[in-house]
């Protein structure tokens, strides 16, 4: 199966001071944009995620959000009821691409699966084509995992609702709860609060790449404590007032 996986841009971003838990609380709207990895899965006869991606110095060992996504859900199946489900693989099954944020074509079409069979006893071969920029804050590695959690969902024959698998994707990165609600949300706490906003009108946006990639930790410290400490917990996001009344407290 081939996937999309798109990235995104802050319209709106206020940032807190730091937590106990060395997190800063977030306060941000953020849409997807035209810009794209793609991601290549396969079946493989060997239990184990290899991952191969065509961008040097981009890790395909377990510290990728790739690989990490797949041990992660198959972890929670394995710990879950589906646990005493799982069945062979009898036939391939083609990720609905409707269901991953694309358009489905007549080829994808489910096959015949078994009832409450979670289909995991097999190994993914997974090729990564990056065009997001790594670094840039535009959410590239997170919307890779994230995807990875759509595709394996209907791969394996999980079914889980998207609330499910948010918890899964709580647990991998800030971001990637926000790519299962795409196309746009407003997000809070570290970015894992979620809440599903209609998108904006379709425009261009022009983006600017620093040369070397850019951490968000070290961005997110580089806040003045001045302004950060006016961060809003709640205001309403449907009014235009709203945002301009949060953005002239800056």
């Amino acid at each position: 199966m081939r996937l999309q996986a798109p990235a995104k841009i802050n319209l709106h971003l206020r940032v807190g001071p730091m937590r106990s838990d060395g997190f800063h609380p977030l306060l941000t709207w953020m849409a997807t944009v035209g810009l794209f990895d793609i991601l290549q899965i396969d079946r493989s006869q060997r239990r184990e995620t290899v991952l191969n991606c065509d961008t040097p110095g981009v890790p395909c060992d377990a510290s990728n959000l790739v690989v990490k996504a797949a041990s992660t859900l198959a972890d929670s199946v394995a710990k879950g009821s589906s646990a005493g489900l799982i069945a062979s693989l009898s036939s391939p099954t083609r990720l609905n691409q409707k269901d991953a944020g694309g358009e489905a074509r007549e080829t994808d079409r489910e096959p015949g699966i078994r009832e409450g069979g979670a289909m995991t006893d097999f190994g993914l071969i997974v090729t990564l084509h990056k065009h997001i920029p790594v670094g840039a804050g535009l959410g590239g590695g997170s919307s890779d995992g994230a995807f990875t959690l759509l595709a394996l969902n209907r791969l394996w024959n999980l079914n889980w609702p998207r609330q499910k698998l948010m918890d899964v994707a709580k647990s991998l990165g800030s971001d990637v709860p926000f790519f299962l609600n795409a196309p746009s949300a407003i997000c809070r706490g570290r970015g894992e609060e979620v809440e599903k906003h209609d998108p904006p009108a379709a425009r261009w946006v022009l983006l600017f790449f620093w040369p070397q990639p850019l951490p968000t930790s070290h961005d997110q410290a580089a806040v003045r404590p001045t302004v950060a400490r006016r961060v809003p917990v709640h205001f309403d996001i449907d009014r235009k007032e709203g945002w301009v009344r949060v953005i002239r407290r800056l």
